[in-house]
């Protein structure tokens, strides 16, 4: 019994380092404008939030095929990039939390914390 709260005790941690640079972040700006999805200059760090933010917010429009959002040519054509499942997850917690920024930095929290308490409860 002691141990399901130490692993509770040290998910929270794990998630609590994983959301920190956002939090740090907006500390740090002081303005008001810090959004974790960066589009512009974008680079290698950056390039697959804003790959699935697109993605997540096809699905949080309604629209229960996603399309393919990174070829205006091909818009409405559905992708074949990856699988529809996080996107899904993703677009439900997005219609939760009210935006996709918000998605983003809850869960940089929540999945971190999930995998090390799943993995920690399988040993």
């Amino acid at each position: 019994m002691r141990t399901d709260y130490i692993v509770l005790l040290v998910a929270i941690i794990c998630g609590l380092a994983f959301v920190s640079h956002h939090f740090l972040s907006m500390f740090l700006r002081g303005d008001g404008l810090y959004s974790p999805l960066v589009v512009k200059g974008v680079n290698g760090v950056t390039l697959d939030e804003v790959m699935y933010a697109s993605n997540i917010r096809d699905v949080y429009d309604g629209h229960l095929l996603v399309k393919d959002s990174q070829l205006f040519e091909h818009k409405n054509d559905s992708t074949l990039q990856t699988t529809w499942f996080p996107y899904y997850v993703l677009g439900i917690l997005t219609k939760i939390t009210g935006s996709v920024q918000n998605t983003f930095i809850i869960s940089d929290f929540l999945f971190p914390a999930l995998i090390f308490s799943c993995g920690k409860q399988g040993k």
